[in-house]
């Protein structure tokens, strides 16, 4: 499939991406892409197509594997981008309003609560005091309109940071 090499093997094991340290050895020199696993016959064309739009979102020199949970901003974000959705445009416009100071703040707070999903956890990293996230999510909000404290939200806003570079 072009640059790409699809293998298929059936296995027993349930979790996505736990390969055998052996088989992770075997491609640890190239990119390789892990689907989900495919319940059933019926399911491996899906399966299948999971793990190429994962080694399409690969870059060309990566090594290593990958699985859906490592990419799915980022395939997320192409999908969409081939529809002709950015979800940058529901984050980044409104953040215009605010000073560049304070936009880089919002925004390494938010990207930091996203990663952490905790506001103690966030004020530890950032070293700020847990109002000040608060403080700094509540402006997003304001701003976006975006709670990242509600799920829908928060996919949304990791899509829209992932679209802009803004994630770590």
């Amino acid at each position: 499939m072009g640059h790409h090499t699809l293998f298929l093997w059936p296995t027993a094991d349930p979790a996505l991406g736990r390969l055998p340290q052996g088989v992770k050895d075997l491609f640890a020199h190239m990119a390789v892409a892990v689907a989900p696993v495919a319940r059933g016959l019926a399911r491996v064309r899906d399966a299948a197509a999971a793990a190429r739009e994962i080694m399409i979102d690969l870059p060309m020199d990566s090594s290593g594997v990958a699985t859906l949970s490592d990419c799915w901003r980022s395939v997320t974000r192409h999908l969409l981008a081939g529809v002709g959705c950015d979800l940058g445009q529901i984050v980044f416009p409104h953040l215009e309003k605010c000073t560049e100071l304070e936009r880089r703040k919002i925004l390494e707070t938010v990207s930091t609560y996203l990663d952490t999903g905790s506001l103690g956890d966030t004020a530890r990293v950032l070293r700020v005091h847990r109002n000040t996230v608060l403080n700094r999510l509540n402006a997003f909000e304001k701003y976006t309109g975006l709670d990242v404290q509600r799920p829908y939200d928060a996919a949304a806003v990791i899509i829209a940071l992932e679209w802009q570079g803004a994630r770590p």
